[in-house]
């Protein structure tokens, strides 16, 4: 597809062959260029990094489009595939609890099956898959014949699911079909943007009477707590066992021996 060197932040492309395409440029420097080959497809993304995205630009989103988008496009034939007449697609294959997905569904006329796919039932389906099993989540008949379908789902338990597409005969057989298997997750606050949150770190300072101070007034942060005052005191209160304690048995044994000198004494012994 082409010859790359490495060059500061990317690798820099010295010839790109007639048949691939530049997607994206960055300057004269190729950053994506694509080439397919007959069934296959191969890919070229020249940038050293893609994480500033998500820490520098937070744009954590755009950064999980990208890379799942350029997946799908290498390993998922399209619309052009003219083996197949029912494609499943989602606009994310990764959602939170909660979260609306979009499922659809394209079925396309194939010339030997046209007559069949004109009164086909469209169905879509999704299962949550557990273990070796699928359970139900739901099932919908969308449409009849070739068109564009789609349809909208919140997603209310975490796990790993399967959206499927079917084109269904008169006859209940099935003409065709796809299916796409998606994940959902439970929000991750610390994780999903692990940048601090200064707004809310001066907001807790606020409201607990205490004070924010930022990297450059860091040094400040310990003088100002070796000269704050005691804002509290907390009672402390301490059993201590009497009779368990070495000088208690030294004075009881000390009694004995004056009590029996005294006994001793008076002739009493």
């Amino acid at each position: 597809m082409a010859r790359t060197a490495a060059a500061a932040g990317c690798q820099s492309i010295s010839s790109v062959r007639p048949a691939a395409h530049v997607l994206l440029r960055a300057g004269r420097r190729e950053l994506l260029v694509v080439e397919e080959c007959g069934k296959g497809r191969s890919a070229v993304f020249t940038a050293d990094m893609t994480w500033q995205w998500i820490l520098k630009a937070n744009k954590p989103e755009i950064h999980r489009r990208f890379w799942r988008n350029l997946v799908t496009w290498l390993t998922r034939s399209d619309y052009r595939d003219a083996a197949k007449t029912v494609y499943a697609d989602a606009e994310r294959l990764q959602y939170q609890i909660g979260e609306e997905a979009l499922f659809r569904a394209h079925v396309s006329t194939v010339e030997k099956l046209k007559e069949q796919l004109k009164s086909a039932k469209i169905v879509l389906s999704l299962t949550r898959l557990q273990s070796v099993s699928e359970v139900p989540v739901f099932q919908e008949t969308i449409g009849n014949g070739p068109g564009d379908y789609s349809k909208r789902f919140a997603l209310g338990t975490a796990g790993s699911y399967r959206f499927k597409a079917a084109a269904v005969a008169a006859n209940g057989q099935t003409i065709d079909s796809d299916t796409l298997d998606l994940q959902v997750t439970a929000p991750d606050v610390e994780t999903d943007n692990p940048r601090a949150n200064l707004r809310l770190m001066r907001r807790i300072a606020e409201l607990s009477g205490g004070k924010y101070f930022d990297f450059a007034q860091a040094g400040q942060a310990f003088d100002a707590l070796l000269s704050r005052p005691v804002g509290f005191s907390k009672p402390s209160v301490e059993i201590v066992e009497l009779w368990n304690s070495g000088w208690t048995m030294a004075i009881f044994m000390g009694l004995l021996i004056v009590e029996w000198f005294m006994r001793k004494k008076m002739g009493l012994i």
